[in-house]
């Protein structure tokens, strides 16, 4: 599955909206994904790299932000059922 540039933009900006809604600092969300930082920019950009890190991204956020009891923005690309497919195509998990 490959993103268009306008899909990478709303996936970029819906995981920056719900790390913002949790509180996180970029710092904190970061270390909370365990990630480098070359790896981490490259996801929270969703610009290169490895689609399960963007998918990480998309869970540690979506759990902080629920775990602050903030409003949560929808995601448009990474849903449930894509999900699923990139299960089959990247080895992706649920991270929440």
């Amino acid at each position: 599955m490959s993103l268009s540039p306008d899909q990478q933009r709303r996936t970029a900006e819906e995981i920056q909206a719900n790390a913002r809604a949790a509180g996180l600092s970029h710092a904190e969300f970061r270390r909370r994904t365990g990630l480098s930082q070359p790896r981490f920019d490259a996801a929270l950009n969703v610009t290169a790299g490895d689609p399960a890190d963007v998918w990480l991204l998309r869970d540690v956020a979506e759990t902080a932000a629920r775990k602050a009891d903030a409003p949560l923005t929808s995601y448009s690309v990474l849903t449930e059922s894509a999900r699923r497919q990139a299960a089959g195509w990247f080895g992706v998990g649920d991270n929440r």
